[in-house]
């Protein structure tokens, strides 16, 4: 069974990071991804002046699944908006699958507004290009 939690301690972020390949930062806030109790996915965010940015979201080697994917990625999308960031930017490397997420190209990322993400199933909004 699928479970997914944001990280507390810095101690775990540095350890399910590093499962994924990633080189956490403590100026970093983590989300992750559990199936069965092991540790299968991590999502990295830095919090800045009235946005947050995704940085990296992987899996464990030979773990590649799409929902499993969708599922952190939402779940990193709900963290942020918990703690009242409205928008999100999106600099990872693996952007295609954000994109039917509602990111959309904006200042040479992808950006999402959360303001309302929530409400309904499969709801999607998007920041407007100006």
């Amino acid at each position: 069974m699928l479970h997914i939690k944001p990280v507390y301690t810095s101690y775990e972020r540095e350890e399910y990071s590093s499962a994924c390949g990633f080189d956490y930062t403590t100026d970093q806030y983590c989300v992750a991804e559990f199936d069965n109790n092991n540790i299968i996915g991590t999502a990295l965010y830095r919090v800045h002046e009235g946005y947050a940015e995704i940085t990296d979201i992987g899996f464990v080697p030979q773990y590649d699944d799409n929902t499993a994917r969708i599922l952190l990625a939402r779940g990193t999308l709900n963290a942020i908006d918990l703690s009242g960031i409205k928008t999100v930017v999106f600099s990872a490397q693996n952007t295609e699958f954000v994109k039917g997420l509602g990111f959309f190209p904006k200042y040479g990322k992808l950006a999402l507004q959360l303001q309302g993400y929530f409400d309904e199933p499969c709801h999607k909004q998007k920041i407007e290009q100006k």
